[in-house]
């Protein structure tokens, strides 16, 4: 592997938006009444599936909301990666309603869903698959949004603190996303208390997702000396907590909440610098597979990371991050590829995550699909990969290792096993 040019990321421009007040702490959730209330007196409320209800908690919270004098409207039942005749119905539903603020309250679909309605709701009634990336006419300009106020249950998206919706397309059944500024929730609300009883294969999961975020950023070519700040503390973190935040009580909470603002410091890097070809690549595995979000990143980073390598390396990225974790001999493309991917399959070991693409249901003759949606999703993750983007054939690869080997084999057996499928031709 070739030797890095610079470990340093060369200083240039960049924008920087923090729209989202972020109140964290035990029981905060109680005071989403007081924060609702400061903008609108009517809001739509959008729930998942189930342990909202369940948990009590959705009823805690119309309850803090009606107390506060803010009148409510329910759409339950948002499951995971949903589509975008859902945000039309929801839209309409805000419109009729008279919605002035969505309230959001679950995991990472939740709140794109929350945010992808309140766009719609402010913005001419038209699809919404309109304003997904490859299908945006050019003429489309988001010119306003309903306030939004997120209040997660799961931390790991860092969806509550940003403007980006991941959208299914009904139409085609791709995992498409959209992105304004003007939807990014206005509060965030992180309670550790309400993932107390979280299922740790859920939280596990979700944590890994952001450490991948913050991977993924710090590699990226469009990243800054802004996105890389962010990306370091993010890494230092949650690579640091490790399986504290799944331990239960005080210590547990207290980790928890330290990892929940971790993944909102990865999503912001993510924000800004982009991702990889890994959530291009992931969209597809979760929309056709119904594979949790974090699990499909989480089994194909290293893979990732594997087959670009000499491209990190020729821009000294990978021996950038290496620096960050301490990595022995971080000079060293190869020491430095052997130490991150140590680290990343150590935290996945931690935290219970280790299913590979394979596990989650990709066949060989299925990963035609999965290329030909990751290169038709308009995805800057493709672009963002230092030299060209992706040749298909590469994209390839990345699934056929991908399917063998999971998020927890060892350095030494993936890139042994990398050097056996890359001497190979690979069909396409």
């Amino acid at each position: 592997m070739a030797a890095p040019a610079a470990a340093r990321r060369v200083a240039h421009g960049f924008h920087v938006s923090q729209p989202t007040r972020v109140a964290a702490g035990r029981g905060i959730a109680a005071r989403i009444g007081g924060w609702t209330a400061s903008y609108g007196s009517r809001a739509l409320v959008i729930a998942g599936t189930g342990h909202a209800r369940a948990s009590g908690l959705l009823g805690q919270v119309d309850g803090a909301l009606r107390a506060d004098g803010v009148a409510t409207e329910l759409l339950e039942g948002i499951a995971a990666n949903p589509t975008a005749s859902i945000v039309d119905a929801g839209a309409a539903l805000a419109r009729a309603w008279r919605a002035d603020v969505v309230v959001a309250v679950g995991g990472g679909s939740v709140i794109d869903v929350a945010k992808a309605i309140a766009t719609a709701a402010a913005t001419d009634p038209r699809p919404y698959r309109e304003h997904l990336s490859g299908l945006r006419p050019a003429g489309l300009h988001v010119v306003g949004a309903l306030p939004v106020v997120a209040l997660p249950t799961l931390p790991g998206s860092g969806s509550e603190t940003n403007g980006t919706s991941v959208i299914t397309d009904d139409e085609t059944g791709r995992k498409l996303s959209a992105h304004t500024e003007l939807a990014a929730p206005r509060v965030a609300l992180l309670d550790p208390d309400l993932a107390a009883d979280a299922d740790p294969a859920l939280v596990g999961a979700g944590l890994v997702d952001a450490i991948c975020h913050a991977l993924e950023a710090a590699l990226s070519s469009s990243g800054s000396i802004a996105s890389d700040g962010y990306a370091e503390q993010a890494l230092r973190t949650l690579l640091r907590l490790g399986a504290d935040p799944l331990a239960g009580g005080d210590a547990g909470g207290d980790a928890l909440l330290e990892a929940w603002w971790a993944t909102n410091v990865a999503g912001q890097s993510l924000t800004l610098a982009g991702s990889l070809p890994t959530h291009p690549l992931a969209h597809p595995l979760s929309a056709r597979l119904d594979a949790r979000h974090g699990e499909a990143v989480a089994a194909l980073e290293a893979a990732v990371l594997v087959t670009f390598a000499d491209r990190f390396a020729a821009e000294g990225s990978l021996a950038r991050v290496a620096g960050w974790l301490d990595v022995r001999g971080a000079a060293d493309p190869d020491a430095a590829l052997r130490g991150i991917i140590g680290r990343l399959v150590r935290a996945c070991t931690a935290l219970g995550v280790r299913a590979s693409v394979g596990d989650l249901g990709l066949s060989e003759a299925a990963t035609a699909v999965v290329v030909r949606d990751a290169r038709a999703s308009g995805s800057r993750g493709l672009a963002n990969l230092p030299g060209d983007e992706p040749t298909p054939e590469e994209l390839f690869r990345v699934l056929d290792l991908a399917r063998e080997c999971g998020p927890t084999t060892p350095a030494k057996r993936l890139l042994a096993r990398a050097d056996e499928l890359f001497a190979a031709p690979t069909a396409t």
